[in-house]
């Protein structure tokens, strides 16, 4: 016998992580774009090591995410 409230509660993680993915998927995609500007307008390094750092945070926490599913 399966127990639904057991079955609910994985389809509402999954759901939630799903949200958070598809959040950070959009966040990625700004921060790209934005570090991509800002290399353009400066040539400090300081910004493209935060922009790549930002980046790749983004990306360790989408990885983490998908592996929670």
């Amino acid at each position: 016998m399966i127990d639904k409230s057991t079955n609910n509660k994985n389809l509402l993680n999954n759901t939630i992580i799903n949200i958070v993915i598809f959040t950070s998927l959009i966040i990625l995609i700004c921060v790209i774009i934005l570090s991509l500007i800002i290399w353009r307008k400066t040539n400090d390094l300081v910004s493209i090591i935060f922009g790549a750092l930002g980046i790749l945070g983004v990306l360790f926490n989408i990885y983490f995410l998908s592996k929670e599913k």
